[in-house]
């Protein structure tokens, strides 16, 4: 998401406070290892996780990056 522009709110960007928790609608994510706080089902922590398809994602706070030329 932040090779898009889409800086995600969270607190330990490492997978541990849930702070990122968001629903995923449609699409495939990977984790490089399993995080330690609890995802639903449908549930996906971005600050960890990598997307392998397009993803249709609720419920996520961001920031967006403003690239200047």
């Amino acid at each position: 998401m932040e090779q898009q522009g889409l800086i995600v709110e969270s607190q330990c960007r490492s997978g541990d406070c849930g702070t990122c928790r968001c629903t995923l609608v449609s699409g495939e994510v990977e984790y490089q290892s399993f995080p330690l706080a609890f995802i639903g089902p449908n549930e996906i922590l971005p600050c960890v996780c990598k997307a392998k398809t397009d993803l249709v994602i609720e419920g996520l706070q961001f920031q967006t990056l403003v690239k200047k030329a």
